[in-house]
């Protein structure tokens, strides 16, 4: 999955995994969210948002399950870049 930085004061960076509908979000103080059985046209509007923070508390979180990784280091190659957030291992 390859995070992309994103224009919010409470969002750091989002991705999508197309093979399992999985939706990744990057908080900025740090929280790593995953939200499995997002379609694509929902990341999509996401993206599109006015307020991507708001899109999410009104079209993503009542709608969809979440697990939070509460410990980064079980991502090993998770590593912020100049381009944006990269996680290669899902």
């Amino acid at each position: 999955m390859i995070f992309q930085k994103l224009e919010s004061s409470n969002i750091a960076a989002a991705g999508y995994d197309a093979t399992t509908s999985t939706m990744g979000v990057l908080f900025q103080g740090g929280g790593l969210y995953f939200y499995p059985g997002v379609a694509q046209r929902a990341y999509d509007a996401f993206l599109a948002a006015e307020s991507v923070g708001k899109y999410l508390n009104t079209e993503i979180k009542p709608h969809y399950n979440f697990f939070k990784v509460e410990n980064l280091s079980e991502f090993p190659s998770f590593q912020k870049t100049g381009s944006g957030e990269e996680n290669k291992d899902g």
